[in-house]
């Protein structure tokens, strides 16, 4: 996959000079639940006056860290002018997983001395996919109905590849 923008990005016209609300997108590296996010992407784009880029990363089966660069390529793409944007103002909004890579893609573009988004807006995110730990999120996972905590755990099993990465030491996972 190459990132994509939204047909709400297309569509924005004026908007690009504004802003840019560049979105990446939960589902558990397992799904894109595009349909469900055009319509409040769209919302966001008329009350915030601002283009949408949303980022259309590799799921399951690509391993880490794909989507991680993807994301970072597809925000150097928007902040060099090469989506048909010259945003002045980013807005990067992750959800679930997608806040987890969002948190990552800041955390290299910082150590990398790009230009860090103006916002950041996280819903419902998963910021570490360590399993070692216990923390009060991944206690009430085992309790969520909607996403339980034992498919947290074998989404990562499948995302996270032992030789290609050091999960209890890299910040970015």
């Amino acid at each position: 996959h190459f990132p994509t923008t939204s047909s709400v990005a297309s569509a924005a016209g004026n908007k690009q000079e504004n802003g840019v609300i560049f979105f990446i997108h939960g589902g558990g590296f397992l799904g894109n639940f595009c349909a469900s996010d055009l319509r409040i992407l769209s919302q966001w784009s008329e009350l915030t006056n601002a283009g949408i880029v949303e980022v259309d990363y590799s799921l399951i089966p690509a391993r880490w860290p794909t989507a991680l660069q993807e994301c970072i390529l597809a925000y150097k793409c928007l902040c060099y002018g090469r989506l048909g944007f010259n945003a002045r103002r980013i807005a990067v909004i992750g959800d679930s997983n997608g806040g987890g890579l969002a948190v990552s893609m800041i955390l290299s573009i910082i150590k990398d001395g790009l230009r860090v988004p103006d916002a950041l807006i996280l819903t419902s995110p998963i910021l570490s996919l360590r399993q070692n730990y216990p923390t009060t999120s991944r206690l009430l996972f085992n309790m969520d109905p909607l996403v339980p905590m034992n498919l947290i755990v074998q989404l990562t099993k499948y995302y996270l590849v032992p030789s290609l990465c050091d999960d209890e030491n890299d910040p970015l996972i």
